[in-house]
């Protein structure tokens, strides 16, 4: 859908990692905020210039974006700044730079948000983005685990949902009634559509006239469209209109042209019931531009498009900003978020990426084997949704190989075994057969005839040493404890990783059972949905 408003919040932290890179840095009155997604930020606002796609975007790009109406502030951060044109009048009022202003992106600080302060900048964005005469969209920027404890991080600090839900209610954020409209505004999606993009009049359909010294066309200041003389003759007063290419609005406007319809909505004692297929005026929709945030460890939550669609996981960090929203009666909001981790692409397009990394020798060290050679470079990329990867925790790697070997005592099973959609990461064969433990692993008699239990804690430590050389990028997953001598009622003495693919792999092809083969050898086929765009790949629930 076509906003009016877009609002992109960056959340930054005063907290510098380790060795941070001064790209990914920036100082705002003598302190240094980190954000390690600079270059994507930057992007993210290039994209909203493309006026074939959304109408009315105007940056100058010979001032990183400080004309026009719209603005990357990318070296303020914005509960600190003293920039006045951010913030409210003494009235409550836009000024006329903001009040014309269609998108705006800037950083926030995650300790500042903490606090129980209230920041004139930052409160007068949020009214923006609230503003019940236009239809505005918020996305939030920063990192996430995918877990059910995780929150909105960025380097080594994180904020909760409920210190971001307080933060921004305490700085207006609101919703209107959720089913009415205030017809004294725009139109629902209007906007100023360019002479070029039509040549008949929306109203009667008859074809514009060409004359070289004045122009046939009239815009409706309601909704943007092309009308012939006859077809906008109506004059109403609005609370805000249109008022030229770049989709600047007057607010309030007064008495200005309308077409008929636009006339008879206005007109019509000012509220009326929203049609079907209609949103309302003010905050739409709070985009989660962050890695998993529709995850909760090993549970994902439905797509668009598939049955049960319109509920987060329980648990994940979307569930439980949808939840802060409630709980402060801010209602009728669409949440979106994605369960896989995505990327800002060079043409600023939001993309879920799926990957797998295994270990190899290829390089001084360990090196990554990409399973998904073209991760995260295009929309296009990975078009088959098709790659493989090695069914032996040590990858591909002969030095991890002879790591496993080395091991003195019991240790974890070598293989990676697939069972219907969930991997096995440390199992040798699924089903465990009973009474036959595996060779090497704990729970083999000793010479006087006992049977020796180990702890499967001790076993899990050695999996994970050899689980951290892997990256399974949007999967879940989650511990499980085993006895390896398949009986029912056994003690549990070992442990494995259950991997979890995310929605988009629709099959995993492999062995039940893996031979004593490698460093190469046996493989685990994944093949599923290409990765697609956010927007085609999205989960969403409403406040």
């Amino acid at each position: 859908m076509n906003y009016n408003r877009y609002l992109d919040l960056f959340l930054c932290t005063s907290t510098l990692p380790p060795a941070a890179e001064d790209g990914n840095c920036f100082t705002h009155r003598r302190v240094r905020y980190y954000h390690n997604m600079r270059e994507a930020t930057r992007r993210m606002a290039r994209y909203r210039s493309r006026e074939h796609q959304y109408g009315g975007f105007l940056f100058d790009k010979d001032s990183w974006f400080s004309k026009g109406n719209c603005h990357y502030l990318h070296d303020i951060e914005v509960t600190s700044t003293n920039r006045d044109w951010l913030r409210l009048a003494a009235d409550g009022t836009f000024g006329n730079r903001l009040k014309q202003a269609r998108y705006i992106g800037c950083f926030a600080s995650i300790e500042r948000l903490k606090l129980e302060a209230t920041y004139p900048a930052l409160q007068g964005l949020v009214h923006w983005i609230c503003d019940q005469t236009t239809i505005n969209k918020l996305r939030i920027a920063c990192h996430g685990d995918g877990t059910s404890q995780g929150g909105f991080g960025m380097g080594v600090s994180s904020l909760s949902t409920d210190e971001l839900v307080s933060a921004l209610v305490r700085h207006g954020l609101s919703r209107g009634q959720k089913q009415r409209q205030d017809t004294s505004g725009l139109a629902h999606a209007a906007r100023w559509k360019l002479d070029s993009e039509v040549n008949a009049c929306e109203g009667c359909r008859k074809p514009f006239k060409k004359t070289v010294f004045s122009s046939t066309k009239h815009h409706c200041r309601r909704c943007g469209g092309i009308f012939c003389n006859d077809c906008s003759s109506w004059r109403t007063h609005l609370n805000i209109a249109l008022t030229g290419a770049n989709n600047a609005t007057e607010k309030p406007a007064g008495r200005v042209r309308v077409c008929r319809k636009c006339f008879e909505d206005a007109t019509g004692g000012g509220h009326r019931v929203a049609e079907a297929g209609e949103l309302n005026y003010g905050l739409q929709t709070i985009a989660l531009c962050i890695c998993m945030a529709a995850k909760a460890d090993d549970i994902f939550s439905v797509e668009k498009g598939a049955p049960g669609a319109g509920e987060f996981a329980a648990g994940s960090l979307a569930a439980r900003l949808l939840t802060g929203l409630r709980d402060r009666n801010v209602r009728g909001v669409k949440i979106t978020a994605s369960n896989a981790s995505i990327t800002n692409t060079e043409q600023g397009t939001l993309v879920n990426g799926l990957l797998v990394g295994y270990p190899t020798d290829l390089k001084a060290g360990f090196a990554w084997q990409m399973a998904d050679p073209t991760y995260e470079h295009t929309v296009g990329y990975n078009s088959k949704g098709r790659f493989r990867f090695p069914a032996y925790i040590w990858g591909k790697s002969p030095r991890l190989k002879l790591k496993y070997e080395a091991i003195q005592g019991p240790k974890p099973a070598f293989g990676i075994v697939v069972k219907d959609r969930q991997v096995f990461f440390g199992m040798q064969e699924f089903p465990v057969p009973a009474a036959r433990p595996p060779s090497g692993n704990a729970g083999a008699a000793d010479a006087d005839g006992q049977v020796n239990l180990t702890s499967p804690d001790a076993i899990y430590r050695i999996l994970l040493e050899f689980f951290e050389q892997w990256t399974f990028l949007s999967w879940g997953y989650k511990r499980k404890d085993y006895a390896t001598d398949g009986r029912p009622g056994s003690p549990p003495d070992s442990a494995c990783i259950v991997l979890t693919p995310p929605p988009r792999v629709q099959q995993i092809t492999g062995a039940s059972k893996v031979p004593v083969v490698g460093p190469g050898g046996m493989n685990i086929t994944v093949s599923g949905r290409s990765p697609g765009t956010y927007r085609e790949a999205k989960s969403y629930g409403v406040s």
